[in-house]
């Protein structure tokens, strides 16, 4: 949510803050921009139209959120690996059990 009456970079900065946290809680989550009191007389935005307003905040957010689905895409991708060496592990670790106890009998 964002109001076009405030400077377009203080919006920009606290939608982006708001864009992290929900990504970091809920990666690839939807998300809704609500421009408040676009029609009110007081309200007016200090630079440009509200349409340029919300513009600019939505074109700061797509591109936070492409960073940040670029970083979760990565970070899933690194975890797959890891949980694949570790699958890999515990089977070769069980075959060494197995291996063994078949040594024993």
């Amino acid at each position: 949510v964002f109001r076009p009456d405030e400077e377009a970079e203080d919006s920009i900065a606290r939608v982006i803050e708001w864009v992290r946290m929900v990504g970091a809680q809920c990666p690839g989550a939807h998300v809704v921009l609500v421009c408040t009191h676009a029609k009110s007389e007081s309200a007016k935005p200090k630079s440009g139209t509200v349409e340029e307003v919300a513009s600019r905040v939505e074109a700061a957010v797509r591109a936070e959120l492409k960073k940040l689905n670029e970083e979760f895409a990565e970070e899933v991708k690194r975890l797959k690996q890891l949980k694949a060496n570790v699958q890999k592990r515990r089977a070769e670790q069980s075959g060494k059990e197995k291996n063994q106890e078949e040594a024993e009998e």
